[in-house]
């Protein structure tokens, strides 16, 4: 229970014990003339604001024990009605924030019976529920949303744990190369013959690696499941099944918590950590780095924090991978850029794979400084050299390079540091050619975008995908290019990158009558009805 229940639960029961037994919640305050209790009076209105006070509500409960406890010795308390109303006072101005949703939350449970809400009006009321609390936290300074408590704790027991990386957790050889099961049921892929910890490891690894087209799920799964769903259940049933305990590994839960939380399945993810917990499986800091992970992907810092200091509580050395995702948590750049300098003071730089994780985290703020100054954009490579070495560049930092330099100056410079980095052995992908077409899409440059495919496909042998079609097809159709969409559209079907997205603009195309009425037919609806067919 939260502190605000607590709160509201003494306060009732205070009123019951005044000879108020019908009293259920605090909204029925209004009926009640006052409330005496241990020889003081408690008017309606004090007891009112005094519960939907912020800052009033921490010390409510803590009022009320001491009510109780002192109940023979009434004389030497020092709380009287003139403490109540100055608490009430006092939180008044919190009171005025808070008072909204409290009366929104009561409203909601008052009217449930009779006006049950949607599930996405449930959800809305819930994470508006939560980022106030989470904004009120941090505005009183909460320390779990204070960037520098994770960073002190890593610098701590970094230090008192020996430091450096700690030893990953043992994964089983897979000495047959299993195939990776596709298009078919989770209940369909073969269960080993005998459990063991490398049976149970491998079992897992086909589960989580498994994938479903989205026109086959459609088939083999009814209304309203799908495939990643179907396998997270099966992965928790396994965890969870008593006969199992003996062969389930750190390594077979590592997996299974990247896979659940990938897919935002926090719940089971947490769930599966504490059933590791349960078994007393020796977790090492892989298992925390994927929580961690997780937790700086939302930006969530306050989880971030409290996952820290249960890795702590364990006596688990945290590792440089730990430190990369504090650096991700935060939203600030500058605090960022410090996190990576305690980094490199503690000499956790050495490795170049780490190195290329820090610049690619410190890119856009290195793009942005460096080409405010009023420096070329061609010298950038070579400024980079100097503080991180030649050994910097990895796909992240080399896409947030081309996307900081074409917003900043023209495509055609971005152009000429993709050569630069080619040259130096860095080999484009077709997200580096997605971004280009993005740029291309900002400026207008069609004849520019063409060029772009022209020289990926010749020079770097890379083509479209699947992403890529779709977006020049939905420009295409945007722009109401009638061939360029059916040459598009061709190709996407015979190389099988049909999109769903493009499947549903020109399904609607073909489904939709049109307007029999000319001045009721605009272009743009001309152009949605016709050009499918």
């Amino acid at each position: 229970m939260s502190i605000a229940g607590h709160a509201q639960f003494s306060i009732v029961r205070l009123a019951r014990l005044a000879g108020y037994p019908n009293i259920k919640n605090t909204l029925q305050f209004s009926t009640v003339p006052s409330i005496n209790a241990y020889g003081h009076s408690f008017s309606p209105v004090a007891l009112q604001n005094i519960v939907t006070s912020q800052r009033a509500l921490q010390s409510t409960a803590s009022l009320i024990q001491e009510l109780q406890s002192s109940n023979e010795s009434r004389t030497d308390l020092s709380v009287g009605p003139e403490s109540w109303s100055s608490l009430a006072s006092a939180g008044q101005q919190e009171s005025n924030a808070v008072q909204p949703v409290i009366r929104q939350v009561n409203t909601t449970r008052i009217g449930k019976r009779k006006n049950p809400r949607s599930q996405a009006e449930k959800l809305a009321i819930y994470q508006g529920g939560k980022a106030f609390r989470n904004q009120m936290l941090k505005d009183r300074g909460s320390w779990s949303y204070d960037w520098r408590t994770p960073l002190r704790d890593l610098e701590r027991y970094h230090d008192s744990y020996g430091g450096g990386d700690a030893v990953s957790s043992y994964i089983p050889e897979i000495f047959e190369k299993t195939r990776v099961p596709h298009n078919i049921h989770v209940d369909q892929i073969e269960r080993p013959p005998t459990w063991t910890a490398s049976t149970f490891y491998t079992h897992v690894v086909r589960l989580t690696s498994s994938n479903v087209d989205r026109l086959v799920a459609r088939k083999i799964y009814s209304k309203g499941q799908s495939h990643t769903v179907a396998v997270a259940e099966t992965v928790a049933r396994l965890f969870a099944d008593p006969s199992l305990k003996y062969v389930v590994s750190v390594a077979a839960g590592n997996v299974a918590l990247r896979f659940l939380f990938d897919h935002g399945k926090f719940a089971r993810g947490q769930d599966l950590f504490g059933r590791l917990q349960e078994l007393q499986k020796d977790t090492d800091p892989s298992t925390y780095n994927i929580m961690l992970g997780a937790a700086a992907e939302q930006k969530d810092l306050h989880t971030f924090t409290y996952i820290l200091k249960m890795m702590v509580i364990y006596k688990i050395c945290p590792n440089t991978q730990t430190w990369l995702h504090l650096a991700r948590a935060v939203r600030e750049d500058e605090v960022r850029t410090i996190i990576i300098r305690r980094m490199a003071e503690k000499g956790l730089l050495k490795d170049s794979a780490v190195v290329k994780k820090a610049v690619a985290l410190l890119m856009p703020q290195l793009v942005v400084k460096y080409l405010d100054s009023g420096n070329k954009a061609s010298e950038l490579i070579d400024a980079l050299d100097s503080p991180y070495g030649s050994e910097w560049c990895s796909t992240a930092a080399a896409e947030s390079l081309i996307d900081g330099v074409g917003v900043r100056y023209t495509t055609q410079e971005a152009l000429v540091i993709l050569e630069k980095l080619h040259d130096r052995g860095y080999r484009p992908t077709q997200g580096m050619l997605l971004l280009f077409l993005r740029q291309c899409s900002r400026t207008k440059a069609h004849e520019l975008a063409v060029r772009f495919l022209f020289v990926f496909r010749t020079k770097y042998t890379i083509g479209p995908s699947m992403q890529i079609y779709d977006f020049l097809f939905q420009q295409a159709w945007r722009n109401r290019l009638y061939n360029c969409c059916r040459v598009l559209w061709i190709h996407a079907c015979v190389k099988g990158h049909t999109s769903f997205e493009m499947q549903r603009l020109v399904k609607e195309s073909l489904y939709v009558q049109p307007r029999t009425s000319s001045a009721e037919q605009s272009r743009s609806g001309a152009w949605e009805e016709t050009a499918g067919k």
